[in-house]
């Protein structure tokens, strides 16, 4: 889907994220929780992942199976992290503090 359409969930509306209940939420619970280590699955474009590093700092892993959509979050993001994976692999990053 990424590799045809440049923005399929219009994941480019950076008010559409600032404005989302649940990211205000994560960013509420990760203030309050201490959590220092997040991974974010069906990260898309990456565009969330740095939303939620750019409020709080924590170190943040990116995770979607698209790997044209993690090709582009790399270039987006170079500073953070993203790699190609699913949720059935969650054991493989059991040491982060918390998925969202």
């Amino acid at each position: 889907m990424y590799k045809n359409v440049k923005d399929s969930w219009n994941q480019s509306l950076t008010e559409n994220i600032e404005r989302s209940l649940s990211r205000q939420a994560i960013i509420n619970f990760i203030k309050q929780n201490d959590i220092q280590s997040l991974v974010e699955f069906g990260c898309g474009l990456g565009n969330t992942t740095q939303f939620l590093h750019s409020k709080t700092g924590i170190e943040i892993t990116g995770i979607d199976i698209s790997k044209s959509a993690i090709k582009k979050s790399q270039k987006k993001y170079p500073d953070l992290s993203f790699k190609v994976d699913n949720a059935l692999n969650i054991a493989n990053d059991a040491h982060y503090d918390c998925f969202f």
